[in-house]
């Protein structure tokens, strides 16, 4: 009994540094997310994902999602790790962080959910709440809906 508590002691410990170590790979890649981001390289960050967001995404949408992101809020200027969740799972560890995000324009939540794949992070899921992608339309749409009108009254 006694080396069963030793042998499962030792197995906890380990997940544990395991854990810290996945946590700053990913913390690591997150930072790098915002740069390509920051960039424009979104279509990089898509094809470097894992399959659960390209199953759930097209590259269009993502891409799309991003730059309304990057139109309406800039660039982020600080981050706080505000949550973080390590699950293992047969196929390698799900590592979620969250963060309260300061951003040029605006504040926002942001989730990102890596699955570490031969001790590399592998984006599986970015997510984020922001009033201020919700208040006004981005410049993109504003100029597609100018665009729009301009053609139909041409048209007209």
């Amino acid at each position: 009994m006694r080396t069963l508590l030793i042998a499962m002691l030792a197995l906890v410990s380990g997940a544990g540094c395991s854990a810290n170590e996945n946590i700053e790979a990913v913390e690591r890649e997150v930072g790098r997310f915002h740069r390509l981001a920051a960039g424009g390289e979104f279509d990089r960050l898509y094809r470097e994902s894992g399959d659960e967001l390209k199953h759930s995404a097209t590259e269009r949408d993502f891409r799309d999602l991003l730059q309304v992101v990057n139109e309406r809020l800039g660039d982020v200027q600080r981050t706080n790790r505000t949550g973080w969740h390590v699950n293992y799972t047969p196929g390698g560890s799900v590592v979620t962080l969250t963060y309260e995000s300061q951003f040029e324009r605006g504040r926002g939540v942001e989730q990102f959910v890596y699955r570490m794949v031969d001790q590399r992070p592998q984006l599986l899921g970015y997510h984020i709440n922001s009033s201020a992608l919700l208040a006004r339309p981005s410049r993109r749409e504003e100029e597609g809906a100018t665009n729009e009108t301009m053609q139909k009254a041409d048209s007209d």
